[in-house]
Parts: C-alpha cells; structure tokens; sequence
C-alpha cells in the first residue's frame, strides 16, 4: 500500500514513541498532535514526522489539522484520572469527538487503542474502554480496534518503573501480587498497528488481541 498521511492522537507516550518511528520508516507521512511541541522536539527530527501543538478537545483545532488524513490513530489513555483529565472525557467524550471531525474532514479510517477485557468488570478504566468501542462500531468509519493486555519495553510504567523501586528497597509490598496476566512487548504492539496501517484489508472493521505467549503473576513479573 502506498505511503499514507496519518495523524497521531497520544503520539508522544510510550506506545507512541515506539510506533511513530516504525510507521516513519514504511514512509508514511505522519502529524502528531500533542499539548506542547516543544516538549516533543526530538520526534520531529524523523523523516516525514511534524509535531504540531493542538488541543484536541477543541472541535474546530480537531477538524483542522484531520484535513486530508488518510487516517487518524488515537492513541490517548489514562490509567488513573487527574484533574479534568477523567475517565470519561479522554477515553468517551475524545473518541467522540474525533469521530465527528473524522467525518466533517473527510477521514476515511479510525485506528483505536482499547484494551484487553475492555467493557468486562466493574472498573470504570474497562468500562469507559467498552464505550468508546461502541462509539467506534457505530461510528461509520472504517475502523480497527486495538486490545493489548499490559504492555512492557523500555519506559513503560509496570516493570520498569518496579525495577526503579527494587533498586531501592530490599522488599517490594505488591497488592493483588496473584493478579494473572499475559504481558505483550511494545514492540510487538507497535507491529500490529503498523501491518493494520499498511494495509488495504487487514483489520478493517476488526478488533484484535494483543497479548503475550506467557501467562504471570504480578508476583513472577
């Protein structure tokens, strides 16, 4: 497939920063949206990569910048809330709105991070997930959905931020140590979005699993 222009939503996190990379090097031509560019300086230097600043709950910024995309990533999520920043208005109120401007600017496609379990259980992390999956179904759009369980590499906020605090205590307290989970590699995650981005047929229209071959405890990680 030929080379596409792409905007990024949440470009600048740890997902983000492994896959803008491997997209730029299929030759894509990417935007990433982000709250402070000049925070972000060091992925505008890759071949084809513009960092431009952008309040992307603003509609009218939205639409603007979605101008003659061929598709859009939303790579936005939070794991705990903070301040505005709930819950319900990244993960719902966002999608949301992106899918309303991906239609009034003419974006075909919609790549959407989830996570496993999304909708499942009474967490409202998984539950404003499930809904901002529906929002996608329903939405019109050539869609693929993403559904990685806890995702590990470089910088990621489970093993490396434990491996930080063990350098530091000889005895880590964990809650929920039996907690069983099938950790996949950033890279593996970054992957799958870009053969789904690269592609005329894959994914469109599908949801997809992302998880590791082996099954842990949080305890064993």
């Amino acid at each position: 497939m030929a080379a596409q222009q792409l905007v990024i939503l949440g470009g600048t996190g740890f997902v983000g920063s492994h896959l803008v990379p491997r997209l730029a090097a299929d030759g894509h031509r990417i935007v990433l949206l982000s709250r402070n560019r000049e925070q972000h300086r060091e992925l505008g230097v890759l071949p084809g990569v513009s960092v431009r600043s952008a309040n992307v709950y603003d509609d009218d910024t939205l639409r603007r910048h979605l101008v003659g995309a061929d598709a859009v990533i939303n790579l936005v999520g939070i794991l705990n809330p903070s301040g505005p920043n709930t819950f319900q208005r990244t993960h719902v109120e966002l999608t949301r709105r992106l899918i309303a401007a991906c239609h009034a600017s003419g974006v075909p496609r919609l790549h959407q991070m989830s996570s496993l379990k999304a909708g499942q259980g009474l967490s409202q992390y998984l539950k404003t997930r499930g809904e901002a999956e529906v929002l996608t179904k329903a939405s019109g759009l050539d869609w693929t959905i993403y559904q990685p369980s806890v995702i590990f590499g470089a910088g990621d906020g489970l093993v490396s931020r434990f491996a930080a605090l063990l350098r530091r205590m000889p005895v880590l307290p964990l809650a929920r140590a039996k907690a069983r989970m099938a950790p996949t590699f950033v890279g593996d995650v970054a992957e799958a979005i870009a053969r789904c981005v690269g592609s005329d047929k894959l994914g469109r229209r599908r949801s997809f699993e992302l998880y590791g071959p082996e099954v842990l405890t949080l305890g064993e990680i």
